[in-house]
């Protein structure tokens, strides 16, 4: 209890001195004429710390840059505000600000008829949702680019962009019937058991390059073989290793010839078993139920393993 209270006059105090500083830096942007920059600025600070010189001076910043809708509603707040306070001269002055802007002011008009207002209409405008109760109704706008957007569940969005000159000036915008979306029709099960499987002859190409492979690794490995016992006779009796350049050569090849006869052996069992799963386990038409495939290789110390797994 001692704690909050604390807390909540550091952050007002912070508050109220980033407002000033805003305030500040916002009033000698305006007397450089930058007064696009100051307008950000009294709007943060009015933002930090709420006060009715900081909106007198706002609205007054944006009626000098041609925003004179959003200088009309500060000016009215401000008059507001001065008359609940009893300060009769700022009062004045921004009901006197505020009359001179409404003749100025450029406005959209939003026009739904019956057959429009499809059920979950969303309209806005610039951003802001427009409620039913403000169609037909101008709404004050700055001058410049404005957009009307409205959507409903299961049609297209629309969206019409206007460009308003300095007031007055008076649009109207009527909102067409959307367009609605096409739905996709769900395929029915007399379609689905008509249309043909896999074919099955893929599986028969695979199972026979995997066959070429196992031959292919059969004479390789029969190569390495042979390659080795050759190059017996060109090394030492007592020292495998020892061996001349022919030696040499030869067992280089025969290590080639065995790596290449066991990748071959792998990769054709790999394609005689992905063949067999493929002809078994593949169903041959839609209307049979799916089945999921797993076929791997492993290379093991001891030679290699295929692994295969269906499931439905």
């Amino acid at each position: 209890m001692l704690i909050a209270p604390a807390l909540h006059a550091q952050v007002t105090a912070q508050n109220k001195a980033m407002a000033e500083a805003l305030f500040r830096e916002a009033t000698e942007l305006v007397a450089q004429g930058q007064h696009v920059q100051a307008c950000e600025r009294f709007e943060a600070s009015q933002r930090a710390e709420p006060a009715l010189g900081t909106i007198l001076h706002l609205a007054d910043c944006f009626d000098r840059i041609g925003r004179t809708a959003s200088a009309w509603v500060w000016f009215v707040e401000a008059r507001e505000q001065a008359r609940a306070a009893g300060q009769t001269e700022r009062e004045q002055i921004a009901s006197r600000r505020a009359s001179d802007l409404e003749r100025r002011l450029s406005t959209i008009r939003i026009e739904v008829p019956p057959a429009a207002r499809l059920p979950g209409l969303a309209v806005e405008m610039n951003g802001t949702p427009v409620p039913a109760s403000s169609f037909g109704v101008p709404i004050p706008v700055d001058p410049g680019r404005s957009y009307v957007r409205a959507v409903a569940p299961g049609y297209f969005q629309w969206t019409q962009v206007l460009y308003l000159e300095p007031g007055p000036d008076r649009r109207s915008v009527e909102l067409p019937l959307l367009s609605r979306q096409a739905s996709e029709p769900e395929p029915t099960r007399a379609s689905e058991s008509a249309q043909p499987g896999p074919p099955r002859w893929v599986g028969f190409v695979l199972g026979g390059s995997g066959l070429f492979g196992l031959g292919a690794a059969t004479v390789l490995g029969i190569r390495a073989h042979e390659l080795d016992r050759q190059s017996r006779d060109e090394c030492r009796s007592d020292a495998g290793n020892a061996c001349n350049a022919e030696g040499k050569s030869l067992r280089d090849r025969a290590f080639g010839a065995a790596n290449a006869a066991t990748v071959a052996a792998i990769a054709g069992g790999a394609l005689v078993a992905a063949g067999v799963t493929w002809v078994v386990l593949v169903p041959t038409s839609s209307s049979e139920q799916p089945r999921t495939v797993e076929l791997g290789a492993r290379v093991t110390n001891g030679g290699a393993r295929l692994e295969i797994g269906a499931a439905l």
